[in-house]
Order: C-alpha cells, then structure tokens, then sequence
C-alpha cells in the first residue's frame, strides 16, 4: 500500500527557499556582466568594418543599408556595453 502524501524530506527547506532570489540576483548580475562585456567589445571593434565596406564595395546597392543597420548596431552596442567595467 502506498500513499500519495508527500513526506517531509520532500518540501525544501526554509533557507533553501530564502536563497533562491540571492542566487536569481548572482545569476542575473553574471548574465548582465556577460552581455555587457561582449556589446562593449563589439562596439570596440565593430568601427573597423566600416573601412573595407565602403572602399571595398562603395558603389554596390546594399551598401547604404548596410552602413545603416553597422552604425545602428555599434550605437546599440555602445549604449549596453557603456557599463563594462565601471568602477
């Protein structure tokens, strides 16, 4: 015979519980951190391919596009990599 109630052992304990929003806040500041190391590096290095886009193919139709959506994307990387290692 067995019965559906849950025994004691099977609820977690009161300060298993009261970790979880320091261990959410832990991950979200080292998830943070990453996403904000990584934009500050591609907006370090994303100016660099403005060069070979516009002399390597100046006159090509997707070029304005293209140099539209680069600058848009360094500016959103400079904007959310602005915190990286601020002390």
């Amino acid at each position: 015979m067995s019965t559906n109630t849950p025994l004691s052992t099977d609820r977690p304990a009161a300060s298993e519980v009261s970790d979880l929003p320091s261990l959410a806040a832990q991950y979200r500041a080292a998830v943070l951190g990453s996403v904000r190391a990584v934009a500050f590096w591609l907006a370090v290095f994303l100016p660099a391919l403005y060069v070979p886009l516009l002399v390597f193919v100046p006159d090509a139709p997707t070029v304005r596009a293209s140099s539209v959506l680069l600058i848009a994307l360094n500016v959103l990387a400079l904007v959310v990599g602005h915190g990286h290692r601020r002390d």
